[in-house]
Order: structure tokens, then C-alpha cells, then sequence
């Protein structure tokens, strides 16, 4: 019989939930996914977890390797410490939810829950692009914007432990509405819902109806007709890319990191999003920060996953 311990990581994104079983070496053996049901009661995805974990449990029961425990990257804002979370733009119906808590009483296992950008971000640090980096920004693009600040290795989580939400800086004071509730916040103009509701407006504006723009759109849709030269899909991305540098300007001048890296499923549209980006960065940060940092992709296929074991490693 193996001795080996084993973390089971739970990634929640607002559109899909993620679950597998992590090795110490930030190997993924199997997992599960599910779309999240993020707009039904909170209840309903503990159901959807406690069922992955049940699942992965019965796959590796026969090879003798013990859980550790379950790792959670979560939306935030949440208490790292309790693991509650106190809300979530992209989960309407959930507020003060006992996640880590309901989870456990479900699997019978030890619980963490950490903020799913400073999650991914740690797994980033562990064995991504910031591997060797102690000081370092992670931003990760995808149905939100989510941020993390690594500081001497460790996420920074502030007072109350909800630090680092750079996705509801305000961008435009006036603004598109959040779902957060406020007005003008950085998300609202650098996520996978803002670079729909972008296309869809230009869409409308100009009157035109191509052939990529038929059916349920999502961000993949465009950054692909933008690479085959469609001059709307250019233009979403080029915008998108300008509000994600304008963001990178403020936190550049702020803090004067050496690295930031840019994860999340819309940061595949690569040189689309990142080089407008850079342009802003350059227009708009002070010379010396701008020309000290290097902004990358993150290295890391599932860096949510990963992220969420290593939150069960680092109890061990």
C-alpha cells in the first residue's frame, strides 16, 4: 500500500467548476468538470463538489493513497481564515457562504479555502512563470478579473483578508455597471462578459451581422476572427487590450513589481490583448516602473487546480 498523500483541488470559475486529484509535484492524475451553477443557490454547487470528490475518491481508492485534504479556490471576496465567502459578482445569490464548512460536513475531509486568483497565483509562483520570483502581480483574465499580489512568496491578503481585488479598481467613474454593484470598475472592461458586451455593442452600432458573430458568442469567437483579420474583432481586442493596460499603468506606478503575469482563458488571444497592453502601459506608467516590468503569460495549463492543491500542501 502507497503512503503517499494526496490534495483533492476544487477550482470555482463562474462558468466552470474544476475538480481533481494533485500531486506534490503539481500533477493532475484525474479530475472532473462541471458548468458552475453560479446563479442557483450556493447549496447547489457544495452539491456538485461533494459529488466530484465522491467520484475522485472512488477512482483512487484502490491504490492506497491517502487525501490530505481539499483545497478550494473560490471568488472572492472571502476570509481565508473562516473559509466564508462574503460575496461574488459573478454568484448573485451568494452572500456569507460557509463554503469551506458545508464542503467539509459533505466529504468528511479537512477543507481550505483561498481566493481563486491568489490560488492560481501561488501555483504560478510554485512552478509557473514565477517560479524564482518572490515579489510579483498575477492578474487572470477570464469570466472576471481576478488579482493576486505575491509578496515574499505568500499572497498578500491585508486586514481583513480580502486584499488585492484590483478587478473593481475603478477604471471610469461613470462607467458600465458591475456586477458588483459599483460603476466603472476594471472588470467591467477587461473579462471574457466584457469583451462580449463590447461586440455586441459595436455589432449593433455599425449594423453588422458576420458570420463568427451568429449564435452564442464568447471571447474565443472574436479573438479568432480578429487573427483572421476581421477589423471589428480587432478593434474589441485592441480596446480591451488599451482598459487592461490602462489597470497595469495604476498598479505599475503603485507598487513598481518586476513581473506581472497575465492568466486566465482570455489571456490566450496572446499578442491581441497583451501588445495593446503594453502601448498603454508605456503611455501612461512612469518611464523607469514601465521599463523595470515584464508582463507574461502564465505558464501553467490549470493554474486554478494546481493552485488549490498547493493550499492543502503548504498545512502539511
Amino acid at each position: 500500500m502507497s503512503s503517499e498523500r494526496i490534495a483533492l483541488a476544487v477550482d470555482l470559475g463562474g462558468t466552470n467548476l474544476r475538480t481533481g486529484a494533485v500531486t506534490r509535484n503539481g500533477d493532475v492524475i484525474c479530475s472532473r468538470r462541471a458548468p458552475t451553477p453560479a446563479r442557483e443557490p450556493w447549496e447547489r454547487t457544495v452539491d456538485v463538489i461533494a459529488e466530484h470528490v465522491a467520484s475522485l475518491r472512488s477512482e483512487i481508492a484502490q491504490s492506497g493513497i491517502e487525501i490530505a485534504g481539499i483545497g478550494i479556490g473560490a471568488p472572492g471576496p472571502l476570509d481565508v481564515r473562516t473559509g466564508i465567502v462574503f460575496s461574488s459578482p459573478n454568484f448573485p445569490l451568494w452572500f456569507n457562504v460557509p463554503l469551506a464548512s458545508a464542503v467539509g460536513e459533505r466529504t468528511g475531509l479537512p477543507v481550505r479555502v483561498e481566493n481563486d486568483a491568489d490560488a492560481a497565483a501561488l501555483a504560478e509562483a510554485r512552478w509557473g512563470s514565477g517560479a524564482g520570483v518572490t515579489d510579483f502581480i498575477y492578474l487572470t483574465i477570464g469570466t472576471g478579473l481576478g488579482s493576486s499580489l505575491i509578496i515574499n512568496g505568500r499572497a498578500w491578503h491585508g486586514v481583513s483578508g480580502i486584499a488585492a481585488e484590483a478587478g473593481h479598481i475603478t477604471i471610469e467613474a461613470q462607467g458600465r455597471l458591475c456586477g458588483c454593484g459599483n460603476t466603472g470598475c476594471w472588470e467591467s472592461y477587461v473579462s471574457g462578459w466584457a469583451i462580449v458586451q463590447r461586440t455586441k455593442e459595436l455589432l449593433s452600432d455599425t449594423g453588422r451581422s458576420p458570420q463568427w458573430s451568429r449564435g452564442a458568442l464568447e471571447p474565443h469567437i472574436v479573438a479568432d476572427a480578429a487573427l483572421a483579420g476581421d477589423t471589428l474583432a480587432q478593434r474589441v481586442y485592441q480596446e480591451t487590450g488599451r482598459y487592461l493596460g490602462i489597470g497595469i499603468a495604476s498598479l505599475v506606478n503603485l507598487l513598481n513589481p518586476g513581473l506581472i503575469v497575465i492568466g486566465g482563458g482570455v489571456s490566450a488571444a496572446g499578442h491581441l490583448l497583451l501588445d495593446p497592453a503594453r502601448d498603454e502601459l508605456h503611455r501612461r506608467a512612469f518611464s523607469t516602473q514601465a521599463q523595470a516590468v515584464r508582463i507574461e503569460r502564465a505558464a501553467l495549463k490549470e493554474p486554478g487546480l494546481i493552485g488549490a492543491a498547493a493550499i492543502v500542501y503548504s498545512d502539511l
